[in-house]
């Protein structure tokens, strides 16, 4: 069960939603807690990898809709160490988790380009929106 925590509310109409085929391979990775739970900030860095297992973006937020659950991913893509790159939402079917004993691992069907093209979104004040 990957459980959110100190997560912020995402604004559901700019919420992309589309639906993601499954994925096989992983390598990025962050510590999972012995009781299989996952909190939000240890998801807030992990790299996510596409399906050539390269690193396509890093998660910088986790969003929880109006529905209560988590709908949402504020990753960084096109950067170097999260640095000079753009923050995009991406819909969190998008994105699937794995563990490798004692990490999480994050993978997705969508290319650096895919990502690069969605609308960039900036914080204020821990509000993510639409630049």
């Amino acid at each position: 069960m990957l459980m959110a925590s100190g997560a912020v509310w995402a604004d559901s109409a700019t919420t992309p939603s589309v639906p993601a085929p499954p994925v096989e391979s992983q390598t990025s990775a962050a510590p999972v807690a012995a009781t299989g739970e996952v909190g939000a900030n240890q998801l807030v860095g992990v790299d996510i990898r596409n399906a050539n297992d390269e690193k396509v973006a890093e998660i910088k937020d986790v969003l929880i809709g109006n529905d209560n659950t988590v709908d949402t991913a504020i990753v960084n893509v096109g950067g170097v160490m999260g640095m000079a790159g753009r923050n995009v939402a991406v819909a969190w079917n998008q994105i699937q988790f794995f563990r490798d004993a004692d990490t999480i691992k994050a993978k997705t069907s969508l290319t650096e380009d895919q990502l690069k093209a969605l609308p960039e979104y900036t914080s204020d004040g821990g509000v993510w929106h639409t630049k």
